[in-house]
């Protein structure tokens, strides 16, 4: 929860300060903290849904994959109208509105009750988990997966 929290702080920081520090030794930093921040928040997040979720995890990770690109739709329909009318600096600075909108909503989702129950994540209690795992294993021990097609040239 808290490396969510932190790479979205890190987002928003980063777009304020590009509106301020508009500079190259600005740009480029604020570049690396945006892709800190990026990188927290796509690492952990689909941990934190597989998790938290259990069997509503793929429809949510559909829909946090879906909530990307339309982040991104969005994005690059509206920079270039907010750019003639504000500037790019203004432009760059009002990005971080949804980095902070992104990390209100965060908060109030990813209370600590949230959490998976104690010894681990749910699907690792389950007796099917352990027995595909460990047929898989025995598979791989043996040589039994198929092997790989080959490619022809034509």
């Amino acid at each position: 929860r808290m490396g969510v929290a932190m790479g979205l702080m890190a987002i928003a920081l980063a777009c304020g300060l590009r509106a301020i520090w508009p500079t190259t030794a600005g740009l480029y930093g604020s570049a690396a903290m945006i892709g800190v921040g990026v990188a927290a928040v796509q690492a952990l997040m689909p941990g934190f849904i597989k998790r938290t979720a259990d069997k509503g995890a793929p429809r949510l990770m559909g829909l946090y994959t879906t909530g990307i690109m339309a982040g991104a739709a969005v994005a690059a329909a509206l920079s270039t109208g907010l750019t003639r009318a504000a500037g790019w600096q203004t432009m760059f600075g009002l990005w971080a509105l949804p980095a902070v909108l992104a990390l209100l909503l965060w908060l109030r989702a990813a209370r600590p009750g949230t959490a998976a129950p104690a010894g681990g994540p749910v699907v690792l209690r389950r007796p099917s988990v352990w027995k595909s795992r460990s047929t898989d294993a025995a598979k791989g021990s043996r040589g039994c997966h198929p092997p790989i097609p080959r490619c022809r040239r034509f």
